[in-house]
């Protein structure tokens, strides 16, 4: 629809905006193109409010406030796309490739800074599958085997790895470990683990300051064992980047 809107505008929490607005309606018409913004742009706060069209793979679907929520990456970016009309979608939208269309929300704090991006989505009809998730997913690999070479691998791609809880919380960071090192899952989706749990973590291998670490994961349940008695250590041995994440005494 065509609206014609009247009010007082204001300075807003972020960008400017409307206040005491009457709103009427004077006809229909097409809906507009998406607007060429790069996530850059987006990130910026530049593009507060215009309908946009951005490509992400979904990490994780929840929901809140009565509508079904996304979370997507593209790089090294994160963004949210809200659905209106939705309270779920389905789970198997988990790590797809996909595009959605909606109108752009930052999220900022009260120094009117900019801290994040929520595309408002008014249609589930507007999130597209461009590509669906690896059919089994990815191969299982050692711990110490995340980020090093793997053939035909390209681009941002998921690892999985398996390990015994050593520390946890519900949403993250929670640790891991095998025979031959230690990783930390920075966040996850939300489950209830145990120490000596032994866990199938998927998610995003990135560099961390002594290693691999995992982000945007899920985790999976897969038995229990017991906690391996942590070694002894010298303040030295504690410098050793081989025991980056690893039980430690």
């Amino acid at each position: 629809q065509i609206v014609d809107i009247e009010g007082v505008s204001g300075p807003g929490n972020f960008a400017a905006i409307i206040r005491g607005a009457r709103i009427r309606v004077v006809g229909d018409g097409a809906m507009p193109q998406p607007a060429a913004v790069t996530l850059e742009d987006l990130m910026a706060g530049v593009a507060d409010s215009v309908w946009v069209q951005l490509q992400g793979t979904v990490y994780s679907v929840t929901s809140a406030n009565g509508r079904a929520i996304l979370g997507l990456r593209s790089g090294g970016y994160h963004f949210q796309a809200a659905v209106a009309g939705a309270t779920e979608l389905p789970k198997t939208l988990l790590y797809s490739r996909v595009s959605v269309e909606g109108v752009c929300a930052p999220q900022f704090n009260l120094r009117r800074q900019i801290l994040g991006v929520t595309i408002r989505v008014p249609d589930r009809r507007l999130i597209h599958v461009e590509e669906g998730p690896l059919s089994g997913g990815p191969t299982v690999r050692a711990i110490e085997q995340l980020l090093q070479f793997s053939p035909g691998s390209a681009g941002v791609t998921l690892s999985r790895t398996r390990g015994v809880v050593t520390l946890t919380n519900p949403a993250g960071p929670t640790y891991i470990g095998d025979s031959n090192g230690g990783v930390a899952i920075l966040n996850h989706s939300e489950i209830s683990l145990a120490l000596g749990d032994i866990v199938e973590a998927t998610g995003f291998a990135e560099a961390g300051r002594s290693g691999a670490v995992l982000r945007d994961a899920n985790l999976r349940r897969v038995g229990h064992a017991v906690v391996p008695e942590p070694p002894l250590l010298t303040a030295e041995d504690v410098l050793d980047e081989n025991r980056s994440s690893r039980l430690t005494s």
